[in-house]
This record gives structure tokens, C-alpha cells and sequence, in this order.
């Protein structure tokens, strides 16, 4: 005697196939083609002013030391040339304070072309102080915020509001110099003197210091 339960999973199983055949059909929908994330998430480059005052334009010591270093540091990382030194007058010790900030602008590493003097007005505020001053390029990173839709299986393959955020977000947090996301600053020349000496102790089988 024949199983009647078979006969009747078959209409059942007539209509469910066609159900799984349109579920693999979506699954396989092309993602959509207007979204890039690398537009947008796009990183936002803009500009700055940094300025730090020397007191009196004496070497500056404690705590203004640590001020001027980390302050000459940023200028390296990040700085827009030139940096510029501004007195309170155009005076004869104006004039000297103002040699004794480029004298150590250029002993903490600042290459004296990336060096100007504001010009004073005569008869101004009266004061010690020189101010450095420069433009620094900054960066606005995306926010990401947190995903809120349902974790399920989306059919539809459509990408969600957070995705590449973190990874723009991370290089954005990553550069030193935002600029150098707009446009790469050029390489410096190559030391042929050292490059033959290294080319040399390979020739050699030396190692290389």
C-alpha cells in the first residue's frame, strides 16, 4: 500500500519553489552603482592660524620651551611656509627681538626661506613680546555613526548609511599633514654618495651601516 503522505507535499512543495527561486534571485542583486563612499565620506581639508607669543624673544625655557618645541614641531608636520614673526613696533629692539626669534626658529630646524618679518607700525602698542604666527592645514574627519538598522540579511543588497565611514574616519586620523591629502609634497633629492657606498658594500658582500 502506497504512502498517501507524499501525495500531499506535492502541492505544497509546486508552490514553495517558486518562493526560493525569487529569494535566489535577489540574493544575487547587483549592488547599487551610485554610492562611493569615497565621495561620500570625503575628508574636508582646510586651513588654520597657529601663533605662539616669546616673551621678551629671549630663548624661551620651562614651560614656553616646551610650548615652542612642540610649536615648531607642528610647523614641520603640517605648516603652510612661511612662518611669520611679528613685533609690536618697528623699533631698534624690536628689529633685535625679532633676529633673536629667527636665530631660534632656524636652531630648531626651520629652513630660513620658510622665515618672514611682519612689518611693524612705528608708534604702536608697546610690548616685548614676539608673536610666530603660520597657517596650518587641518582636517575634518566624517562622524560614523551607529548602525541602527537590523542585522538580518538585506536581499536588496543595499549598502548601509555607515559604510566606509571608518575607513575615511581612520585616514583622516592617520595624516600628519592634512595636506598632503590634497596634494603630495615633492621628494627630496636622492643622496647619490650614499647610494654608491650601500651599491658598493652589496658588490662586496659588506654589510651596510
Amino acid at each position: 500500500m502506497t504512502d498517501p503522505m507524499p501525495l500531499l507535499h506535492k502541492p505544497f512543495k509546486s508552490r514553495l519553489w517558486p518562493v526560493l527561486v525569487l529569494v535566489a534571485l535577489a540574493s544575487c542583486a547587483a549592488p547599487q552603482k551610485d554610492y562611493d563612499f569615497f565621495f561620500e565620506k570625503r575628508l574636508q581639508v582646510g586651513t588654520e592660524t597657529i601663533s605662539l607669543a616669546l616673551p621678551s624673544g629671549q630663548p624661551p625655557v620651562g614651560e614656553n620651551a616646551v610650548k615652542f618645541a612642540r610649536f615648531v614641531k607642528d610647523f614641520h608636520d603640517r605648516g603652510v611656509a612661511p612662518l611669520v614673526i611679528k613685533t609690536a613696533n618697528a623699533d631698534k629692539e624690536g628689529s633685535f627681538r625679532v633676529e633673536q626669534a629667527r636665530a631660534l626658529l632656524r636652531k630648531a630646524g626651520v629652513s630660513p626661506g620658510d622665515i618672514a618679518v611682519a612689518k611693524a607700525r612705528s608708534g604702536g602698542a608697546s610690548g616685548k613680546a614676539v608673536v610666530l604666527t603660520y597657517t596650518a592645514t587641518t582636517v575634518k574627519v566624517p562622524e560614523c555613526e551607529t548602525r541602527s538598522n537590523s542585522i538580518t540579511p538585506d536581499w536588496t543588497n543595499r549598502r548601509p548609511s555607515t559604510f566606509g565611514c571608518a575607513n575615511r574616519r581612520n585616514l583622516g586620523l592617520m595624516l600628519s599633514n592634512p595636506g598632503d591629502y590634497k596634494k603630495a609634497r615633492p621628494m627630496t633629492g636622492a643622496d647619490p654618495v650614499r647610494a654608491g657606498a650601500v651599491v658598493g658594500g652589496y658588490r662586496t658582500g659588506s654589510a651596510s651601516e
